[in-house]
């Protein structure tokens, strides 16, 4: 068995590159120290809570349904599906997983950035899908597809609005 020290002398020659600490963001460190089904969850429930408090009519479905987030307007269902993720320390992207657009109208992607906190950036189904369409994107193993964002948080081809959270 190896002993602490020797394990300590070995991650010595890693470049690991520390990218979440409580120092740059609080909201961000203590979200992205949590499992990436807890991560996603807390996710949708942020976005589902947020919306209930600027009065929208809303219901968060959660694993009742293959979306996350109901909105009623105007007598129709919106279905949205929340995704959450980090910035990767080697890649410097931020990668969303598992996206099924058949089952979503609205896209609402939570970017836990390691200085700004949460930030949920909106993309609508049709922009989805038409890169998929129009870029030959595959699907991956678990039926959905993985879109990635740049660490701006940008998309060369699918427009998003950021909200205004404050």
């Amino acid at each position: 068995m190896f002993s602490l020290a020797e394990i300590t002398e070995a991650k010595n020659g890693l470049d690991q590159k520390i990218v979440y600490s409580i120092e740059k963001s609080p909201e961000s460190y203590d979200v992205a120290q949590q499992t990436e089904h807890d991560r996603g969850y807390i996710a949708e429930r942020l976005v589902y809570l947020r919306m209930k408090a600027y009065g929208l009519d809303a219901k968060h479905t959660g694993a009742t349904k293959s979306h996350d987030i109901e909105l009623y307007v105007d007598g129709a269902i919106v279905r949205g599906e929340s995704k959450s993720s980090l910035l990767g320390p080697n890649s410097n992207i931020y990668s969303f997983k598992s996206i099924k657009p058949e089952f979503c109208d609205i896209l609402y992607f939570v970017f836990v950035h390691p200085t700004r906190g949460l930030v949920v950036k909106t993309a609508r189904k049709d922009d989805v899908v038409n890169w998929i369409e129009t870029r030959g994107i595959s699907r991956q193993k678990c039926g959905g597809y993985t879109i990635s964002f740049n660490s701006s948080m940008n998309h060369k081809y699918i427009p998003t609005v950021e909200w205004e959270l404050g």
